[in-house]
């Protein structure tokens, strides 16, 4: 009997959990297959792909995320960190501003983007976006 996407999705989740990111994306993968319409699942076969340093697989990934999913503020924010570890700065702070925006309550994208902002620019942008983080959350993490 040929399994769900849902029963594959958790097959996923449960070797994800366990470190197993290769069999995950297998999983992940053949859910993905079932689901050919599911941002979520091309933003977490991104993130795992990325975690296994294959960033360029993971990029991908991302954009076929966005691409179904404009909306998607995850796959924007795993997209820009990316973007930036591949040294892009370029596209990679476009994406997390896309991220700030459809989830202005996420301190974190907020911290991201100011400390992207202020290795770039040093300008005024990235200070606006660390008092944001710390707004959200006072104990966000800006600079680091």
């Amino acid at each position: 009997m040929a399994q769900t996407p849902g029963q594959w999705r958790l097959q996923g989740s449960a070797f994800k959990a366990k470190g197993d990111a290769v069999a995950a994306i297998a999983a992940f993968e053949k859910a993905a297959q079932l689901e050919p319409a599911a941002a979520d699942l091309r933003d977490e076969l991104g993130f795992l792909e990325a975690s296994l340093g294959r960033r360029s697989e993971g990029i991908a990934y991302f954009r076929q995320a966005i691409g179904l999913n404009p909306n998607l503020a995850a796959a924007h924010y795993h997209l820009a960190i990316a973007l930036w570890l591949e040294k892009d700065p370029n596209q990679a702070i476009p994406s997390l501003q896309t991220a700030v925006k459809l989830a202005p309550a996420n301190a974190g994208y907020h911290a991201h983007l100011a400390s992207m902002l202020y290795e770039v620019t040093h300008d005024e942008e990235a200070l606006a976006e660390a008092l944001a983080a710390n707004k959200i959350s006072p104990s966000a993490e800006v600079f680091n």
